[in-house]
């Protein structure tokens, strides 16, 4: 059986066909039949005409030899009449120049209706390529993967085209709304563009059909607009219940009546949170799921009863939230701001006392120190661990200041006022005094100072620097005992410059408060002469920093 003639039918070119190079074969569409399969049509139709025409007439008794002649002649034939009357006529109806002159114009034309038709189509469906594409990646698996993959904010662009997908993620993350949202809309464009696809255009003498391409593109939007829909309403159900979780949990936290101090701190801090940030995030949260539920019923989709009490019941708690518990909340900590200020000024006051307290244990009336009121050393190691308590005490107090002075933001009453401030400062002061003596005394503790003569110690800090002689004489008792020190003839200045400035900086973190005038005295001294006092006052110098006693030291500056 012949193609049928006139009619051309279109698909998309498929590079995984068999069969190599095809004549009828662009870059985008396949037409079948071929224009070589046309030819051999259009010839075997006319042969057969030929034959069909020629056979009433084989034996030519119904003509007169003179009509056989002239027709013989018209037709080119020189009629010598050695062939069979039969065989004369099919084959001049075959060889008459008319008929051969016909037939090619009639195919020429043909020719170019073909070409014509197949430039015409890959004009037209050249944008159903990306569906036919679609279709053959499809993969529901991989898109359902790939959905969970991606960011509300298009940080990870999806070819959904290939639907490659690299291992699945994590089972429970969320889809995206806005990404499902646009595949849903891209499947509605491409359902569409399938619908106006004309089944059948006519393009001179031919007709293209499109009917099998239109048969095969119809069903891949349609099947991924079912998964999408499945999804979109596993969204909906997921969103929902967590912008209903999230309005739960706001509006239990709304509903608390704190009476203590610090639970009211935080109470406001979750008020002031809320206000900036989380109720606006709530209510995207809110819209989010009102906008899937139009998308859905705008595909058509059924949404099931309870679905819809939940959204009904999401709704009833944002208007609770907004309209009646904030509010409430809100009038609540105005009124119970003023005795929570004053609970929060006795709080400062308790801590500033406590540290000052703390620092009047181990400073005498002018501010240095006297080893927590002990006339003398009994045991250096007890009173570093009082100082250790003291210290550790001290930074505790410093962080409940501090946590006073954020809560004052929140606790705002213009009627009261409050050094916080300064009491801060108070309190910094007590604890740097502590954390700074034990620091030296752990120092001097790991150098073999055992024991200390307080009185004399008091004497020396109170006394300013004279100039060196007399300062010589007046240290000869000696502040400290109990040094490793080990004896060493000479001295080698640039050895140990660095040693005693090393030293001296220890003292210099303790006494910067109080000795000023002390501190310039030092750092006036010049190598030299330290060499020289030490030198006079008949002090042995040590060969490690170990074994150097600040008491060395301080027999310079007495």
């Amino acid at each position: 059986m012949h193609p049928k003639l006139l009619s051309v039918t279109v698909n998309f070119n498929d590079d995984g066909l068999v069969g190599g190079p095809h004549p009828s074969r662009s870059a985008l569409l396949i037409a079948t039949p071929t224009l070589a399969d046309f030819h051999a049509a259009f010839k075997g139709l006319l042969r057969d005409t030929v034959s069909g025409i020629s056979a009433p007439y084989g034996d030519f008794k119904n003509y007169g030899r003179q009509r056989l002649r002239k027709f013989l002649k018209a037709s080119g034939d020189d009629g010598n009449g050695h062939h069979s009357e039969a065989t004369i006529v099919e084959e001049a109806l075959q060889k008459d120049r008319r008929f051969i002159t016909a037939s090619e114009k009639i195919f020429d034309r043909l020719c170019v209706d073909f070409e014509t038709a197949l430039e015409s189509a890959q004009r037209q469906l050249v944008e159903y390529r990306e569906i036919y594409e679609y279709g053959r990646a499809w993969d529901e698996e991989k898109f359902l993967a790939k959905m969970k993959f991606i960011s509300a904010d298009g940080g990870h662009s999806m070819v959904v085209i290939g639907c490659e997908c690299s291992a699945a993620e994590p089972e429970g993350r969320p889809v995206d709304p806005v990404a499902l949202q646009r595949e849903m809309a891209r499947m509605t464009e491409f359902i569409g563009k399938v619908d106006r696809l004309n089944n059948v255009q006519s393009v001179g003498a031919l007709s293209v059909e499109a009917r099998k391409l239109k048969q095969l593109l119809a069903p891949i939007p349609q099947r991924a607009l079912v998964t999408m829909k499945g999804l979109l309403l596993s969204v909906l159900r997921e969103e929902c219940k967590a912008a209903g979780e999230k309005y739960i949990a706001v509006n239990h936290e709304l509903d608390q009546r704190p009476t203590k101090l610090e639970s009211f701190v935080r109470y406001l801090e979750m008020l002031e949170r809320l206000k900036e940030e989380e109720l606006s995030e709530l209510e995207m949260a809110k819209v989010e799921v009102e906008d899937l539920y139009l998308l859905a019923r705008q595909y058509k989709m059924k949404v099931s009863v309870d679905d819809s009490v939940k959204l009904e019941s999401l709704m009833q708690l944002s208007t609770d939230c907004i309209n009646s518990k904030l509010p409430a909340a809100c009038e609540y900590t105005r009124a119970e701001k003023r005795p929570m200020m004053e609970e929060l000024h006795a709080l400062a006051h308790t801590l500033e006392e406590t540290a000052r307290g703390m620092r009047e244990t181990i400073t005498d009336p002018e501010g240095r120190f006297m080893a927590l009121g002990e006339a003398r050393w009994a045991v250096a190691d007890q009173v570093l661990e009082e100082l250790a308590e003291m210290k550790s005490s001290g930074a505790q107090l410093k962080q409940r200041m501090e946590w006073a002075q954020q809560s004052e933001k929140f606790i705002d009453v213009s009627s009261i006022t409050h050094p916080f401030c300064e009491k801060s400062a108070a309190i910094y002061r007590s604890t740097l005094g502590i954390s700074l003596w034990h620091k030296l005394l752990s120092k001097w503790l790991g150098e073999g100072v055992f024991t200390c003569d307080i009185p004399a110690f008091k004497e020396a800090c109170s006394v300013r620097v004279k100039p060196a002689q007399a300062a010589l004489q007046a240290g000869n008792s000696g502040l400290m005992s109990g040094g490793r020190t080990s004896p060493q003839s000479g001295f080698d200045s640039e050895r140990y410059g660095e040693l005693y400035k090393a030293l001296v900086q220890d003292i210099v973190e303790v006494w910067q408060r109080w000795n000023c005038s002390v501190l310039e005295e030092i750092r006036l001294l010049s190598a030299k002469q330290w060499e020289t006092l030490i030198e006079q006052a008949g002090l042995s110098l040590p060969t490690k920093l170990s074994a150097v006693t600040v008491g060395a030291l301080m027999l310079l500056v007495t």
